[in-house]
């Protein structure tokens, strides 16, 4: 079996295993055994970070990041709050981007229509 065909198979491995921990952390968090379920949850990431690095995907990197704020604000929210900033900074960037995309966008449409008026 080659290498291209075996990292499928071991990146779906790491991502059963990676839900199969953060379930039993879960269960850890929910039966009382908050450190337990901490640590677990947080090799759970782990797990899913390796698959990240070995296939890199925006969706596996966009649920990873989901589930790490997830846990920073379960399980530390003091800290999570304190980290309001790099939602605020993200918002920042996103609206500074939008605005003069619009504006290129509509003036290239109006531009390439006053070829066709004539």
């Amino acid at each position: 079996m080659s290498l291209q065909q075996s990292k499928p198979r071991a990146v779906g491995g790491l991502l059963l295993a990676g839900l199969a921990v953060w379930i039993v952390g879960a269960g850890c968090g929910v039966v009382g055994a908050s450190l337990a379920g901490i640590v677990l949850r947080c090799i759970a990431l782990c797990f899913f970070g390796t698959a990240g690095v070995l296939r890199p995907s925006l969706l596996l990197w966009t649920f990873l990041s989901m589930l790490a704020g997830a846990e920073l604000g379960m399980d530390v929210p003091r800290v999570a709050v304190q980290t309001r900033f790099l939602g605020e900074l993200f918002l920042r960037l996103i609206r500074m981007i939008v605005a003069p995309l619009l504006i290129a966008t509509i003036t290239t449409g109006i531009a390439g229509h006053a070829c066709c008026a004539i």
